[in-house]
């Protein structure tokens, strides 16, 4: 029997825990309840260094106090995916 493989539809943020390093992961075709944290280690290497690229492009051009606002913005429960 061949296990079943699952494709990855987009890294949504990164995290450390206990010093191990993972990624938020959208699965393709599935929701967002069935997002899950995977360890870099399992992830293709291409696809986290595109995630930090991006990452790191959407920030630079915020300043420290915009940093902080978009931090709380997103931590807010009255945002939606929408508005990003």
């Amino acid at each position: 029997m061949v296990p079943e493989e699952y494709v990855i539809d987009r890294l949504l943020s990164l995290r450390r825990k206990m010093g191990i390093y993972s990624a938020g992961v959208r699965w393709f075709d599935y929701g967002p309840k069935d997002d899950s944290w995977e360890p870099l280690e399992n992830l293709p290497r291409n696809l986290v260094i595109r995630f930090l690229r991006r990452s790191k492009k959407k920030m630079a051009g915020y300043s420290r106090s915009t940093k902080i606002q978009h931090s709380k913005l997103c931590n807010s429960d009255t945002t939606s995916d929408a508005f990003w």
